[in-house]
């Protein structure tokens, strides 16, 4: 259907040539411009719509992780003891006159007895058996009741203890020096019982600055294995040896580590033994 728009007057003007139609007239664009109808009320639901098909099945899972091993079970009980064995038969009697060698002790019951049984048959003698363990010492109560110390403190007062120059036992020995000379010291540490890896806490404090000398270690019972030895001073190591397998001692002489007074010296056995009760003793001057 042809419409004939007026000739538009003003911006907005309206023009309803039918019921259902309108228009305005739009100034800057110099057009008439479609007015839509208003909406017209909202209907009612419609029904629900009816169920759609199932879906698919989704794919099946991954298999689980295998379950941790049961615990073991409990032992067993003890089965039944087995029947007693039939004894064997007699063996035949032996003419002691018939029977010559070394292998063969007889016994007789009587010295008119001739015919000999079992019983009275001894076998060959049996090798020695080994010898038997060495026993455990009693507890020593002093030092000088030690076999590898010396026997008496008597005229002994003011001197220390060192290990021998032969690092065979333990001696009192006396500070040299003496007339403004540097005077010569010792300090012994001692390990009891069987060697085993440990970190010394026994401290050996130094009284005056001074040089280490020497270092002598000496176990009283060795090992056929070595014995690691290190030594410390204030936590830190400044000399290491080893008192080798089957040997009770080992010397070192002609050291020169210095040491201040306050210091303090500490003893490890970074390897242990089957040796036991061992002496590191530390000759310094100062």
């Amino acid at each position: 259907m042809a419409l004939n728009f007026p000739t538009p007057a003003t911006d907005g003007q309206v023009f309803e040539p039918t019921a259902s139609l309108k228009y305005t007239w739009n100034a800057a664009a110099s057009r008439w411009d479609y007015v839509p109808a208003p909406a017209g009320y909202t209907g009612s639901a419609g029904a629900d719509g009816s169920d759609g098909s199932d879906g698919s099945d989704g794919t099946d899972g991954s298999d689980g992780n295998t379950g941790a091993t049961g615990a073991t079970g409990a032992t067993g009980a003890t089965g039944a003891s087995g029947a007693v064995g039939y004894n064997g038969s007699k063996g035949d009697s032996i003419d002691g006159a018939n029977i010559s060698g070394d292998d063969l002790i007889l016994s007789l019951d009587d010295a008119a007895n001739t015919s000999l049984n079992a019983g009275n048959v001894r076998g060959p003698a049996g090798n020695q058996g080994a010898a038997g363990a060495q026993g455990i010492s009693g507890a020593l109560t002093t030092f000088i009741s030690q076999s590898d110390t010396p026997t008496s403190y008597t005229g002994q007062g003011g001197k220390f203890v060192a290990v021998n120059s032969g690092a065979t036992a333990l001696e009192f020995i006396t500070g040299g020096g003496g007339g403004g000379g540097a005077t010569t010291y010792a300090k012994t540490y001692y390990y009891q019982g069987t060697t085993a890896v440990t970190v010394g806490t026994t401290r050996l404090y130094i009284h005056a600055d001074g040089t280490i000398t020497d270092i002598r270690g000496y176990l009283r019972n060795s090992a056929t294995s070595a014995t690691a030895i290190q030594v410390n001073k204030n936590g830190s190591s400044i000399n290491g040896f080893n008192i080798p397998g089957n040997q009770n001692s080992y010397y070192q002489t002609g050291l020169s580590l210095s040491i201040s007074a306050n210091d303090y010296i500490t003893v490890d056995i970074t390897t242990g033994s089957v040796a036991s009760d061992l002496y590191v003793t530390l000759i310094y001057t100062a």
